[in-house]
């Protein structure tokens, strides 16, 4: 009867998740990896705004390593949209060239680098809940999340605050 209640869409994940869906006027499949960590204990990886406004023309990511040796990680990073609760890989319009995708890059103890994703380069749903973008270490996948302003939802919080 009216006890099988619907399991809760987070909890559908991968498992059931469409292996391809359309979007921007394509068709986008599903990423490899549904959960990655932000950072380890020995290196990180930070978005610079986790809000990002719709003119922006790049994300910046920002890789550090805190651990004392160095750490290599590859130039090209892949950016990935959340969709109905699970992660696809959104294509660039512009795939990367063989030398680019496989450009290893040495990060000394103790320093940061900023890495860029060019959002021109890809089509964009500005409404969609979460965006990642996927950086690949040697032997390590991280993430970092990030979303487009609501510039409907973003004018409400600015007009309440100025009351507060």
């Amino acid at each position: 009867g009216t006890w099988e209640a619907e399991a809760p869409a987070e909890d559908a994940g991968a498992g059931t998740a469409p292996e391809h869906v359309e979007f921007m006027g394509g068709r986008i499949f599903l990423a490899d990896n549904q959960s990655l960590p932000e950072k380890t204990e020995v290196v990180k990886t930070l978005v610079n705004s986790p809000v990002i406004g719709r003119d922006a023309e790049s994300v910046k990511v920002t890789i550090g390593n805190m651990d004392e040796y160095p750490i290599y990680y590859y130039k090209a990073m892949d950016l990935e949209v959340l969709v109905d609760g699970a992660w696809y890989l959104v294509p660039p319009e512009e795939a990367p060239t063989e030398e680019e995708e496989n450009l290893l890059v040495r990060l000394e103890p103790g320093m940061a680098q900023d890495e860029e994703i060019f959002l021109e380069n890809y089509r964009l749903d500005y409404d969609a809940q979460m965006y990642r973008a996927v950086t690949y270490l040697d032997g390590l996948i991280l993430c970092s999340q990030f979303c487009f302003e609501n510039p409907e939802e973003d004018l409400e919080e600015a007009l309440e605050q100025t009351w507060e």
